[in-house]
């Protein structure tokens, strides 16, 4: 019987570590993305989500891992670009915490009961964020347009796609 409750955590364990389904299929798609985010340790590759809807069909994709001097993960980027106009950055910091009042005037609450705060909604720039305190992470979200052209994506699409990364 300790066999068997055995596997089951060893299961368990390894189901938890393993990256989501659509960021396991971004890398299966993009070798190079593939290669950087496995410079992760398999704990923070579990926690980078990207979302499945995308405000627009990209022309291209690329990543970022940051570490610090010792070598500790910072944060993990992925952007998908369209055609030089613009640019859909998904970022995930470890160990980093941002402190959100529910109460302004730009604070949504999200399907998983998080709260998210544009913290910019320029003509051509806008960002949420959002933290999992209880992960110490926070997620960012920042789609930017070429300053000529207005930004035809409005604050429930980016909310549409911070609900929509898994």
């Amino acid at each position: 019987m300790k066999w068997v409750a055995g596997i089951v955590t060893l299961l368990f364990m390894f189901g938890c570590s393993s990256p989501s389904p659509e960021l396991e299929s971004l890398m299966k798609k993009y070798p190079d993305i593939q290669k950087e985010m496995h410079t992760l340790p398999d704990e923070e590759l579990s926690q980078v989500k990207i979302p499945s809807h995308l405000p627009f069909i990209p022309d291209s994709i690329s990543s970022t891992v940051e570490k610090n001097a010792g070598f500790q993960p910072r944060f993990a980027e992925v952007v998908y670009h369209k055609d030089n106009n613009a640019s859909l950055s998904v970022a995930t910091y470890f160990n980093r915490v941002e402190n959100i009042d529910p109460d302004l005037p730009l604070s949504f609450k999200l399907k998983d009961g998080s709260i998210a705060d544009m913290r910019m909604n320029h003509v051509d720039t806008r960002e949420l964020v959002w933290s999992k305190k209880n992960q110490k992470l926070t997620y960012k979200i920042t789609l930017n347009v070429v300053p000529e052209t207005n930004n035809p994506w409005t604050t429930e699409d980016m909310i549409k796609i911070a609900e929509s990364m898994k």
